[in-house]
Protein backbone atom coordinates (compact mmCIF):
# COMPACT_ATOMS: atom_id res chain seq x y z
CA UNK A 1 0.00 0.00 0.00
CA UNK A 2 1.34 3.48 -0.81
CA UNK A 3 2.08 5.85 2.04
CA UNK A 4 3.36 9.37 2.50
CA UNK A 5 5.74 9.16 5.45
CA UNK A 6 6.41 12.47 7.18
CA UNK A 7 7.54 13.14 10.72
CA UNK A 8 5.58 10.55 12.75
CA UNK A 9 2.70 9.92 10.35
CA UNK A 10 2.20 7.30 7.65
CA UNK A 11 -0.56 8.74 5.49
CA UNK A 12 -2.25 6.04 3.44
CA UNK A 13 -3.62 6.78 -0.01
CA UNK A 14 -4.59 5.02 -3.21
CA UNK A 15 -3.65 6.39 -6.63
CA UNK A 16 -5.31 5.41 -9.90
CA UNK A 17 -2.06 6.28 -11.70
CA UNK A 18 -0.57 3.17 -10.09
CA UNK A 19 -3.44 0.89 -11.11
CA UNK A 20 -4.21 2.53 -14.48
CA UNK A 21 -0.76 3.76 -15.64
CA UNK A 22 -1.66 3.95 -19.32
CA UNK A 23 -4.75 6.14 -19.00
CA UNK A 24 -4.25 9.73 -20.08
CA UNK A 25 -5.89 11.98 -17.50
CA UNK A 26 -7.39 15.47 -17.64
CA UNK A 27 -6.58 16.42 -14.05
CA UNK A 28 -6.22 14.96 -10.56
CA UNK A 29 -8.96 14.57 -7.95
CA UNK A 30 -7.91 14.12 -4.32
CA UNK A 31 -10.62 12.87 -1.95
CA UNK A 32 -11.33 12.92 1.75
CA UNK A 33 -14.03 11.08 3.73
CA UNK A 34 -16.21 11.42 6.82
CA UNK A 35 -15.72 10.53 10.48
CA UNK A 36 -15.09 6.81 11.12
CA UNK A 37 -14.90 6.12 7.38
CA UNK A 38 -11.95 5.57 5.03
CA UNK A 39 -10.77 5.91 1.44
CA UNK A 40 -13.27 3.16 0.58
CA UNK A 41 -16.15 5.64 0.87
CA UNK A 42 -15.51 6.64 -2.74
CA UNK A 43 -14.16 3.41 -4.22
CA UNK A 44 -16.47 0.75 -2.75
CA UNK A 45 -19.46 2.66 -4.11
CA UNK A 46 -18.05 2.73 -7.65
CA UNK A 47 -17.61 6.49 -7.74
CA UNK A 48 -13.82 6.29 -8.03
CA UNK A 49 -14.03 3.99 -11.06
CA UNK A 50 -16.59 6.26 -12.70
CA UNK A 51 -14.35 9.30 -12.25
CA UNK A 52 -11.40 7.37 -13.66
CA UNK A 53 -13.49 6.42 -16.69
CA UNK A 54 -14.41 10.09 -17.07
CA UNK A 55 -10.70 10.82 -17.48
CA UNK A 56 -9.43 11.77 -14.03
CA UNK A 57 -6.57 10.59 -11.88
CA UNK A 58 -8.16 9.82 -8.51
CA UNK A 59 -6.25 9.78 -5.23
CA UNK A 60 -8.29 8.60 -2.23
CA UNK A 61 -6.85 9.34 1.20
CA UNK A 62 -7.30 8.09 4.77
CA UNK A 63 -7.37 10.94 7.26
CA UNK A 64 -5.44 10.81 10.52
CA UNK A 65 -7.12 8.42 12.95
CA UNK A 66 -8.89 6.62 10.09
CA UNK A 67 -8.37 3.80 7.63
CA UNK A 68 -4.79 2.60 7.29
CA UNK A 69 -3.16 5.92 8.21
CA UNK A 70 -0.92 5.65 11.26
CA UNK A 71 0.19 8.38 13.66
CA UNK A 72 2.99 7.46 16.06
CA UNK A 73 3.31 10.37 18.43
CA UNK A 74 1.67 11.68 21.58
CA UNK A 75 0.20 14.71 19.79
CA UNK A 76 -1.64 13.01 16.97
CA UNK A 77 -2.63 16.21 15.19
CA UNK A 78 -6.35 15.48 15.13
CA UNK A 79 -7.15 19.09 14.28
CA UNK A 80 -8.47 20.65 11.10
CA UNK A 81 -5.27 22.49 10.24
CA UNK A 82 -3.01 19.43 10.52
CA UNK A 83 -5.40 17.41 8.37
CA UNK A 84 -5.55 20.16 5.75
CA UNK A 85 -1.76 20.29 5.66
CA UNK A 86 -1.66 16.52 5.11
CA UNK A 87 -3.55 16.98 1.82
CA UNK A 88 -1.15 19.66 0.63
CA UNK A 89 1.86 17.61 1.68
CA UNK A 90 0.56 14.63 -0.27
CA UNK A 91 0.00 16.77 -3.37
CA UNK A 92 3.53 18.13 -3.06
CA UNK A 93 4.94 14.64 -2.53
CA UNK A 94 3.25 13.47 -5.74
CA UNK A 95 4.29 16.64 -7.63
CA UNK A 96 0.69 17.75 -8.15
CA UNK A 97 0.51 21.53 -8.38
CA UNK A 98 -3.27 21.91 -8.79
CA UNK A 99 -6.10 19.48 -8.22
CA UNK A 100 -9.82 19.05 -7.71
CA UNK A 101 -10.81 18.31 -4.11
CA UNK A 102 -13.73 15.91 -3.51
CA UNK A 103 -14.84 15.77 0.11
CA UNK A 104 -17.48 14.33 2.41
CA UNK A 105 -18.64 15.44 5.88
CA UNK A 106 -15.66 15.86 8.24
CA UNK A 107 -13.34 15.67 5.25
CA UNK A 108 -15.25 18.59 3.76
CA UNK A 109 -14.58 20.72 6.82
CA UNK A 110 -10.91 19.94 6.31
CA UNK A 111 -11.18 20.80 2.64
CA UNK A 112 -12.65 24.25 3.27
CA UNK A 113 -9.94 25.05 5.80
CA UNK A 114 -7.35 24.08 3.19
CA UNK A 115 -9.06 26.39 0.70
CA UNK A 116 -9.02 29.35 3.09
CA UNK A 117 -5.26 29.63 2.58
CA UNK A 118 -4.62 27.72 -0.63
CA UNK A 119 -7.57 27.99 -3.01
CA UNK A 120 -5.01 28.82 -5.72
CA UNK A 121 -3.99 25.14 -5.56
CA UNK A 122 -7.56 23.99 -6.18
CA UNK A 123 -9.15 23.54 -9.58
CA UNK A 124 -12.46 23.08 -7.77
CA UNK A 125 -14.04 21.94 -4.51
CA UNK A 126 -16.79 19.33 -4.54
CA UNK A 127 -18.11 19.23 -0.98
CA UNK A 128 -20.81 16.75 -0.01
CA UNK A 129 -22.79 16.75 3.23
CA UNK A 130 -20.57 19.14 5.10
CA UNK A 131 -20.02 22.61 6.54
CA UNK A 132 -17.23 25.06 7.29
CA UNK A 133 -17.38 24.97 11.11
CA UNK A 134 -15.67 22.15 12.94
CA UNK A 135 -18.79 21.67 15.07
CA UNK A 136 -22.03 21.48 13.03
CA UNK A 137 -24.63 23.91 14.35
CA UNK A 138 -27.81 24.99 12.58
CA UNK A 139 -27.97 28.05 14.84
CA UNK A 140 -24.55 29.41 13.89
CA UNK A 141 -24.95 28.33 10.25
CA UNK A 142 -27.67 31.00 10.01
CA UNK A 143 -25.46 33.95 10.90
CA UNK A 144 -24.75 36.52 8.19
CA UNK A 145 -22.42 38.92 10.01
CA UNK A 146 -18.77 38.06 9.32
CA UNK A 147 -17.80 39.88 12.51
CA UNK A 148 -20.26 38.05 14.73
CA UNK A 149 -18.83 36.93 18.06
CA UNK A 150 -18.81 33.14 18.18
CA UNK A 151 -18.97 31.65 21.68
CA UNK A 152 -17.07 28.54 22.76
CA UNK A 153 -18.84 25.19 22.67
CA UNK A 154 -21.69 24.94 25.10
CA UNK A 155 -21.41 22.46 27.95
CA UNK A 156 -24.13 20.39 26.29
CA UNK A 157 -22.24 20.13 23.00
CA UNK A 158 -18.92 19.48 24.72
CA UNK A 159 -20.56 16.64 26.63
CA UNK A 160 -22.05 15.46 23.35
CA UNK A 161 -18.55 15.08 21.93
CA UNK A 162 -17.54 13.07 24.98
CA UNK A 163 -20.62 10.91 24.63
CA UNK A 164 -19.95 10.26 20.94
CA UNK A 165 -16.34 9.39 21.71
CA UNK A 166 -17.54 6.89 24.32
CA UNK A 167 -19.56 5.04 21.69
CA UNK A 168 -16.22 4.14 20.06
CA UNK A 169 -13.84 3.87 23.02
CA UNK A 170 -12.95 0.29 23.89
CA UNK A 171 -15.52 -1.18 21.50
CA UNK A 172 -14.95 -3.96 19.01
CA UNK A 173 -15.60 -3.27 15.34
CA UNK A 174 -18.31 -5.92 15.34
CA UNK A 175 -20.11 -4.28 18.24
CA UNK A 176 -19.93 -0.91 16.51
CA UNK A 177 -21.43 -2.19 13.30
CA UNK A 178 -24.22 -3.99 15.16
CA UNK A 179 -25.05 -0.79 17.07
CA UNK A 180 -24.91 1.29 13.87
CA UNK A 181 -27.50 -0.95 12.25
CA UNK A 182 -29.67 -1.24 15.35
CA UNK A 183 -29.85 2.50 16.03
CA UNK A 184 -29.57 3.80 12.45
CA UNK A 185 -33.01 5.42 12.47
CA UNK A 186 -31.94 7.60 15.44
CA UNK A 187 -28.59 8.58 13.94
CA UNK A 188 -28.27 11.92 12.09
CA UNK A 189 -25.79 10.22 9.78
CA UNK A 190 -27.54 6.91 9.02
CA UNK A 191 -31.22 7.73 9.56
CA UNK A 192 -32.18 7.57 5.88
CA UNK A 193 -30.35 4.35 5.04
CA UNK A 194 -33.01 1.94 6.42
CA UNK A 195 -35.51 3.54 4.00
CA UNK A 196 -33.53 2.65 0.90
CA UNK A 197 -34.59 -0.14 -1.46
CA UNK A 198 -30.95 -1.25 -1.43
CA UNK A 199 -30.53 -0.79 2.33
CA UNK A 200 -28.68 -4.10 2.79
CA UNK A 201 -26.09 -3.12 0.17
CA UNK A 202 -25.71 0.36 1.65
CA UNK A 203 -25.14 -0.99 5.17
CA UNK A 204 -22.70 -3.60 3.86
CA UNK A 205 -20.71 -0.85 2.11
CA UNK A 206 -20.78 1.26 5.25
CA UNK A 207 -19.50 -1.68 7.29
CA UNK A 208 -16.66 -2.34 4.85
CA UNK A 209 -15.72 1.34 4.66
CA UNK A 210 -15.86 2.14 8.37
CA UNK A 211 -13.79 1.15 11.36
CA UNK A 212 -10.73 -0.12 9.51
CA UNK A 213 -8.88 1.91 12.10
CA UNK A 214 -8.78 1.18 15.81
CA UNK A 215 -12.05 2.51 17.33
CA UNK A 216 -10.00 4.09 20.13
CA UNK A 217 -8.31 6.30 17.52
CA UNK A 218 -11.68 7.42 16.24
CA UNK A 219 -12.76 8.21 19.81
CA UNK A 220 -9.67 10.38 20.30
CA UNK A 221 -10.33 12.07 16.96
CA UNK A 222 -13.90 12.95 17.96
CA UNK A 223 -12.78 14.60 21.19
CA UNK A 224 -10.06 16.62 19.43
CA UNK A 225 -11.59 17.72 16.12
CA UNK A 226 -15.11 19.07 16.71
CA UNK A 227 -14.32 22.25 18.61
CA UNK A 228 -15.87 25.39 17.07
CA UNK A 229 -19.17 26.79 15.80
CA UNK A 230 -17.35 29.40 13.68
CA UNK A 231 -18.37 29.07 9.97
CA UNK A 232 -15.52 31.38 8.88
CA UNK A 233 -17.62 33.66 6.71
CA UNK A 234 -14.75 36.01 5.87
CA UNK A 235 -12.56 33.11 4.79
CA UNK A 236 -15.31 31.52 2.68
CA UNK A 237 -15.57 34.78 0.73
CA UNK A 238 -11.90 34.48 -0.29
CA UNK A 239 -12.32 31.11 -2.04
CA UNK A 240 -11.98 31.73 -5.76
CA UNK A 241 -12.16 28.27 -7.30
CA UNK A 242 -15.46 26.81 -8.59
CA UNK A 243 -17.27 25.09 -5.72
CA UNK A 244 -20.07 22.57 -5.50
CA UNK A 245 -21.86 22.23 -2.17
CA UNK A 246 -24.16 19.23 -2.17
CA UNK A 247 -26.46 18.08 0.62
CA UNK A 248 -29.17 15.47 1.05
CA UNK A 249 -32.76 16.56 1.64
CA UNK A 250 -32.77 14.69 4.96
CA UNK A 251 -29.23 15.62 6.05
CA UNK A 252 -30.51 17.91 8.80
CA UNK A 253 -27.07 18.52 10.31
CA UNK A 254 -25.81 20.29 7.20
CA UNK A 255 -28.77 21.81 5.35
CA UNK A 256 -28.24 25.26 6.87
CA UNK A 257 -24.45 24.97 6.61
CA UNK A 258 -24.77 24.26 2.88
CA UNK A 259 -26.95 27.36 2.44
CA UNK A 260 -24.37 29.51 4.21
CA UNK A 261 -21.52 28.17 2.07
CA UNK A 262 -23.51 28.66 -1.14
CA UNK A 263 -24.27 32.24 -0.10
CA UNK A 264 -20.71 33.19 0.86
CA UNK A 265 -18.43 31.54 -1.72
CA UNK A 266 -18.43 33.71 -4.86
CA UNK A 267 -18.52 30.89 -7.43
CA UNK A 268 -20.63 28.21 -5.78
CA UNK A 269 -23.27 25.80 -7.06
CA UNK A 270 -25.75 24.48 -4.46
CA UNK A 271 -27.42 21.10 -5.03
CA UNK A 272 -29.94 19.38 -2.76
CA UNK A 273 -30.48 15.69 -3.51
CA UNK A 274 -34.13 14.79 -3.01
CA UNK A 275 -34.94 11.76 -0.89
CA UNK A 276 -31.35 11.42 0.29
CA UNK A 277 -29.78 11.75 3.73
CA UNK A 278 -26.18 12.18 4.89
CA UNK A 279 -24.49 9.18 3.26
CA UNK A 280 -24.93 10.21 -0.36
CA UNK A 281 -22.31 7.83 -1.79
CA UNK A 282 -24.01 4.82 -0.17
CA UNK A 283 -27.54 6.06 -0.76
CA UNK A 284 -27.40 7.28 -4.37
CA UNK A 285 -23.98 6.58 -5.94
CA UNK A 286 -25.12 6.80 -9.58
CA UNK A 287 -26.96 10.07 -9.08
CA UNK A 288 -24.06 11.53 -7.11
CA UNK A 289 -21.56 10.48 -9.80
CA UNK A 290 -23.69 12.12 -12.48
CA UNK A 291 -23.74 15.39 -10.54
CA UNK A 292 -19.98 15.31 -9.95
CA UNK A 293 -19.09 14.57 -13.58
CA UNK A 294 -21.51 17.23 -14.82
CA UNK A 295 -19.93 19.81 -12.49
CA UNK A 296 -16.42 18.88 -13.58
CA UNK A 297 -17.32 18.93 -17.27
CA UNK A 298 -19.07 22.27 -17.00
CA UNK A 299 -16.10 23.89 -15.33
CA UNK A 300 -13.66 22.39 -17.84
CA UNK A 301 -15.72 23.99 -20.59
CA UNK A 302 -15.62 27.38 -18.83
CA UNK A 303 -11.87 27.12 -18.34
CA UNK A 304 -11.36 26.33 -22.02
Amino acid sequence: MPYLIKENIKLHYTDSKLTHPNIKTKATIITTHGMSESHLYWSITGITDSLIKAGYRVINTDMRGHGFTEVNQEDKGYDVYSLAQDILDLADYLNIETFHLLTHATGGIVGFHLAFEHSNRLLSIMATNTGSATFPSNEFAKITDPDAVIPPLSEKDAQGNIGLAKTFKGKSKGDLMQAARQYASKSPFLCNMPNLEHAETAFAQYAACSYIADPDNIADFVESFYTSYDPHIKELRTIQCPTLILVGEFDHLFIEAAKLIAREIPNCEHVTMKGIGHMTAFEAPSELTEILVSFLTKNETKAA
